[in-house]
């Protein structure tokens, strides 16, 4: 087992013998750290003890496992890492079912039976002699009653989270301390960031002054935040872009750079811009299917090319538009059978739709046109309809259309497809939207659409939805390790059918300004 290096703070954690802690951290004070060392502390302590650390989702339970797994304990039979869901239907012992499209029931009556099963079997339910709750701040009222359960039943319990970062009041979170529900809490603070510069510590304490945030401390000091101001939405995303494209140029990896915005919607104009300069950029939280789509489509746009005649010799051939159609689309049909698979579409091979794919790509190849892009996007509108339709899937229409700039770099499909390949396995700018982004951190953090309307979503009315707003600004400035950006321009809303031309309520405190201003 490695030992880990821990502030005072953090060790007072990991060693301490309170039988109920709750921890109130600020970003970058190591969490994770203090927690993975309870951890280890606990079993170098009693080698038979029995650990269950419960986190907030599978990927920060993957997380907690990964860092357990770099001290040396990733297959340490006496500890569990569990979802809270996964936790209360463990100890419900299974069977939970709701039909299907009332999964959030389901998920709900899983921690009520877990709840009932800890109180009426006790230890029997539990199964551990010590609990750390990892992102607390973000469990909700049936987790807390869950959690409180559990704690019951146990030697020790220690709960880590700051309230700062609670995202999820749309889904029914706001944060309870601890002892609002259990007798006896200790509470300790984490206060120190390892992670942000004195600079962007002033920003983050400026923005969380109308909610009395907490004040962080600093070792490290660095560059002003900086914030801008553009015309619209696509001169931001350029300059974003071209701001990127420096850095790189200056050796930081694309890996250390983020975009982060209130939604899908506003960082996707980045995305693009960004291939526009040959910077890879990967779309967090989109999922792998989006790029296994677009190498599929890419797979569509080399079988078209393969189809594109030479036209010195079908000049004079006899073979005139129509005929090179007809057999274009025959041939195309059955190279597209092996290219898109019997099991991805199933049925539709044999639709209209299916029909009209092949007969509009047979257009794309009889077009004989001499640019990738134009084969591309032709390809794109064909597979788009095919999967349903152009507005079918917004994600998949914007990935897909994020290429097209670098259609202009290559001349044929499998130079594209290679260069897919580098981007989906190497090293990406990541552009995400804020709530995917918490817990990360990167050295240089881009955040776009900070206007009012976009963020606080205009939506947002009381001042427990602003604050909330308030809070996701708060949790992308303090990702950065050395340097943040903000950037205002005036956004159209899709939901508000309207372009809000005001930068965010947020930038314009006193207390705000002067941070950007020192």
């Amino acid at each position: 087992m490695k030992k880990i290096k821990l502030s005072k703070e953090a060790r007072r954690i990991a060693e301490g013998t309170s039988r109920y802690v709750e921890v109130q951290a600020c970003p970058g004070s190591g969490k994770t750290t203090a927690a993975t060392a309870r951890v280890a502390h606990l079993l170098q302590t009693d080698r038979a003890s029995k650990v269950l650390v419960i986190s907030h989702s599978n990927a920060t339970v993957e997380n907690f496992k990964a860092r357990l797994g770099d001290l040396g304990l990733g297959d340490h039979a006496g500890i569990t890492v569990l979802t809270c869901h996964a936790c209360a239907l463990r100890a419900a012992g299974g069977g939970i079912s709701v039909p299907t499209g009332l999964e959030s029931e389901a998920y709900d009556e899983m921690l009520r039976q877990g709840t009932k099963a800890v109180k009426k079997r006790g230890q029997g339910a539990v199964d551990a002699d010590h609990l750390i709750i990892d992102e607390y701040q973000d469990c909700s009222a049936l987790q807390i009653k869950f959690i409180a359960q559990l704690a019951r039943h146990v030697q020790s319990m220690v709960a880590l989270g700051d309230s700062m970062q609670v995202l999820y009041g749309f889904a029914g979170v706001t944060y309870t301390p601890l002892q609002s529900v259990i007798k006896g809490v200790k509470t300790l603070p984490l206060s120190i960031s390892f992670r942000l510069t004195r600079e962007t510590a002033d920003l983050a304490e400026a923005l969380s002054k109308p909610m009395n945030g907490p004040a962080i401390k600093t070792k490290a000091t660095g560059k002003q935040p900086r914030r801008l101001i553009s015309a619209d939405s696509t001169t931001m995303a350029k300059r974003v872009a071209a701001s990127i494209r420096k850095l790189i140029d200056r050796g930081v990896p694309p890996s250390h750079i983020a975009v982060l915005g209130r939604n899908r919607s506003t960082v996707r104009p980045v995305a693009q811009a960004l291939r526009s300069v040959e910077v890879p950029s990967t779309l967090l939280g989109a999922g792998s299917m989006l790029d296994e789509r677009l190498l599929q489509l890419i797979r569509v746009v080399d079988a078209v090319e393969q189809h594109v005649p030479d036209p010195s010799l079908a000049a004079g051939s006899g073979d005139g538009v129509r005929g090179r159609r007809v057999r274009y689309r025959d041939e195309l049909g059955l190279v597209f059978e092996d290219v898109i698979g019997t099991n991805d579409l199933g049925d539709v091979r044999r639709s209209k739709r299916w029909e009209a794919f092949v007969s509009e790509t047979a257009k794309v190849a009889v077009a004989q046109s001499r640019h990738l892009e134009t084969r591309y996007m032709g390809c794109v509108q064909a597979y788009l309809r095919l999967l349903g339709g152009i507005r079918a899937d917004r994600d998949l229409r914007a990935h897909l259309n994020a290429w097209q700039p670098m259609c202009r770099v290559f001349g044929s499909a499998a130079e594209l497809h290679s260069r897919v390949i580098q981007d989906v396995a190497g090293d990406a700018v990541t552009v995400t939207t804020i709530h995917q982004a918490k817990g990360m951190q990167w050295d240089y953090v881009f955040v776009v659409g900070v206007t009012d309307g976009v963020l606080p979503d205009s939506r947002s009315k009381s001042k427990e939805q602003l604050d909330e707003e308030r809070r996701l600004l708060y949790v992308a400035v303090t990702r950065a390790r050395q340097r943040v950006w903000l950037h205002h321009a005036p956004m159209w809303s899709r939901h508000a059918r309207q372009t809000f031309t005001k930068e965010s309520r947020f930038m314009t405190s006193k207390a705000v300004k002067a941070a950007l201003q020192k």
